[in-house]
């Protein structure tokens, strides 16, 4: 157990196993792992420490299973560089002001069965990232429940983001990423949001409930992913001709010598006004 010092627990190099441990109210974060170090972590607590509960750099690997993350100053996990590894039934809550996970840089990993409520976004990704996110449930933020952004790209499968305050899926300008059989319901924006020139593909996912589109694509030019809801078709052009009919019979009732048929033997600039006015060729004499 660790309590108020700083950086309680940090690695380099080599293999480290931990077990059981709580780390709380350090004056910066709560473990650091960076080098080319391997960690295996479970069932530790990082709680209420000035900076992110957990950073990792460099070319770290790490497996991190059954941790629990909670008011911490920056993220709960931080995982830049081209760290990577697995992170498996990990709780990361109460940080209104940050995220719940942040994956950015060069990083790889994959997220599984994770849990993050009470964050601005409940996953973040960015940079040049790849992650698979599969059975996390992001529920209750202030922003998205899942962020993806800049040129990061990953896959999405049978994931929960609902009840946020923004979208459950966001899918940000230069980012890729491919859902499926996920839920984003009862979210306050959409369901799923493709935006900017944003790449993917959506299938078969439970949307219901949100303040706007299911799944929404910004871009009229670019095509919907798979599965978006069907725009609805443009309404048909009107025609001419009835318009003229309808305006031929407003003009009459409410403006009566607004199309009052010109004197015999009139000159062609005087038809030429008339014209103009009517919008089109004169009624027959």
């Amino acid at each position: 157990r660790f309590d108020r010092c700083s950086q309680a627990l940090c690695a380099e190099a080599g293999e480290v196993h931990v077990t059981g441990c709580e780390i709380r109210g350090a004056a910066g974060v709560g473990a650091y792992f960076f080098g080319t170090v391997r960690v295996e972590m479970e069932d530790c607590t990082f709680e209420r420490n000035t900076l992110h509960g957990l950073l990792a750099t460099g070319q770290a690997s790490l497996d991190l299973a059954g941790n629990t993350l909670r008011e911490n100053g920056g993220c709960g996990l931080a995982l830049r560089e081209s760290s990577s590894g697995v992170l498996r039934g990990n709780t990361c809550s109460g940080h209104p002001a940050q995220l719940g996970i942040l994956i950015d840089g060069e990083a790889s990993w994959e997220v599984v069965g994770n849990t993050c409520t009470g964050n601005v976004h409940g996953i973040q990704v960015g940079g040049s990232a790849t992650v698979e996110l599969v059975d996390n449930v992001c529920e209750r933020n202030t922003g998205e429940g899942v962020w993806v952004g800049e040129q990061a790209h990953g896959s999405a499968r049978g994931n929960t983001a609902s009840h946020n305050a923004g979208s459950g899926f966001t899918v940000n300008n230069g980012a890729s990423l491919s859902l499926e059989g996920n839920t984003a319901d009862d979210n306050g924006a959409h369901g799923i949001a493709f935006l900017g020139d944003a790449k993917g593909a959506a299938r078969g996912n439970h949307c219901h409930g949100n303040g706007e589109e299911a799944i929404r694509t910004s871009g009229d030019d670019r095509p919907m992913p798979p599965g978006s809801p069907e725009p609805e078709p443009a309404p048909p052009e009107a025609d001419a001709d009835a318009l003229m009919v309808r305006a031929q019979r407003v003009f009459a009732a409410h403006r009566p010598g607004y199309l009052a048929t010109l004197r015999p033997g009139v000159d062609e600039a005087a038809l030429d006004a008339a014209r103009t006015r009517v919008g089109g060729e004169l009624p027959p004499e």
